[in-house]
């Protein structure tokens, strides 16, 4: 039986936890659940479905890929088929078999990353803004520019879905989460799976396709920049957003939601 790996990086807590023991309710013979909570010591979750909590690493904005090398490196020893990426606010917007047989149809992995020639102004706007992180990274970081190939530089989605192969190539380069660390580099996390599978030639491997959605219309903007709108209640929902989608985020808890996303 081919296993999905569920891989939460949470703050303290999953969010809407009704909804997704709906989801996985009847299912338990194929996935594996793993935690990584940015606060210590927590112990809830454990009895959620048997689920693992991986080692705590430090994290902040834009530096959490220790963690998810935690998360990674708990799931990969448990053989598991594909290794899903989400957040404490992230919500499931199929049920559990359409998702399951959609993942295990091939062992491809779903990585949504923005290539160098765009098609939309949407596109032509994030290839921009990657150019831009390209120059920032190299004017702070004198050894940047020498190590860091722009031909090899893509923006991706950080919430991914991969196959064993590709998990094992970021457990294999631990060393370029500190380079990237050391370097200062911005934001890294959105650019370091597609670094490594670019310079590996594994980047013509991947779907590019968007398995996680997240709502940019409504994007609110603070001191750290431009963010996803955060869903508060369910007046807040249009389900025609999801239908291309197996996720969601990002969602504090909403009484009654689980009663409302289609499964």
């Amino acid at each position: 039986m081919k296993k999905i790996a569920f891989c939460f990086l949470c703050k303290d807590s999953l969010k809407n936890i009704s909804l997704w023991k709906k989801f996985f309710t009847g299912n338990e013979d194929k996935f594996n659940i793993y935690f990584h909570f940015s606060k210590k010591n927590i112990i809830a979750y454990k009895d959620f479905f048997n689920s693992k909590i991986v080692p705590y690493q430090e994290t902040c904005w834009g530096d959490i890929y220790r963690a998810i090398f935690s998360l990674y490196k708990g799931a990969f020893n448990d053989n598991n088929f594909k290794y899903i990426l989400l957040s404490e606010s992230c919500i499931p917007v199929k049920n559990f078999l359409f998702t399951y047989e959609y993942l295990t149809a091939d062992d491809k992995s779903f990585l949504s990353f923005q290539s160098n020639n765009p098609t939309t102004e949407w596109e032509k706007s994030t290839l921009i803004h990657n150019l831009q992180r390209y120059i920032y990274n190299a004017k702070k970081s004198k050894n940047f520019i020498y190590k860091i190939s722009i031909e090899d530089w893509f923006y991706s989605e950080t919430w991914n879905i991969l196959n064993k192969e590709h998990v094992a190539l970021i457990l294999n380069n631990y060393y370029l989460i500190e380079e990237f660390k050391a370097m200062k580099c911005f934001a890294y996390d959105e650019n370091i799976v597609c670094y490594l599978l670019s310079i590996n030639n594994k980047l013509d491997d991947i779907r590019n396709i968007k398995t996680t959605f997240v709502n940019w219309k409504k994007a609110v903007v603070d001191k750290l920049g431009r963010h996803p709108y955060t869903y508060q209640n369910l007046n807040d929902l249009n389900l025609h957003d999801f239908e291309d989608f197996l996720f969601a985020r990002k969602f504090n808890d909403i009484k009654g939601l689980e009663g409302k996303i289609l499964f």
